[in-house]
């Protein structure tokens, strides 16, 4: 969300693009992206499991492709983590699930917002792009950090 506003904004700006071809060129982006998702979800499934598709995708990510790379296999990886036999697990992954899209959506919210101040009022692109990159970093560095952990 956060790259895909930048993006837009960056090319109406200061490239100087319409804001509709502008729209249309982050459209194809995201389209691409969703169907690059299918590919990484079989990746994850069927070739390498689901944490080693999500480390590399995400670390791929983090460098080129903005979030597609984790959004086919966080999900199912998550729920992976109960043992759904287990009614308190499956209380648990209840609030994983609500937690989860809490973070998702507070993340969005913070892309369209504090990243929108942060561009208009320093004026510069790579603020922006740094601190999604930055953001995506943490997050890998703390899936990895925890790999002992995971079932």
């Amino acid at each position: 969300m956060g790259v895909s506003t930048i993006l837009v904004t960056f090319m109406c700006g200061a490239l100087h693009i319409s804001s509709s071809e502008s729209a249309n060129i982050m459209t194809n982006c995201i389209d691409f992206l969703n169907i690059l998702a299918i590919f990484e979800g079989f990746l994850g499934d069927v070739k390498y499991g689901r944490y080693i598709a999500i480390v590399v995708l995400a670390f791929i990510c983090t460098r080129h492709l903005g979030d597609a790379g984790i959004n086919s296999n966080a999900l199912e990886f998550g729920s992976d983590q109960f043992d759904k036999s287990n009614p308190q697990e499956m209380k648990a992954m209840a609030r994983f699930f609500k937690m989860f899209y809490l973070c998702v959506d507070v993340g969005s919210l913070f892309a369209i917002t504090v990243l929108e101040y942060v561009q208009y009022q320093l004026i510069n692109y790579p603020y922006r792009i740094g601190i999604c990159t930055g953001v995506m970093t943490i997050a890998l560095v703390l899936l990895i950090r925890e790999e002992r952990s995971y079932r």
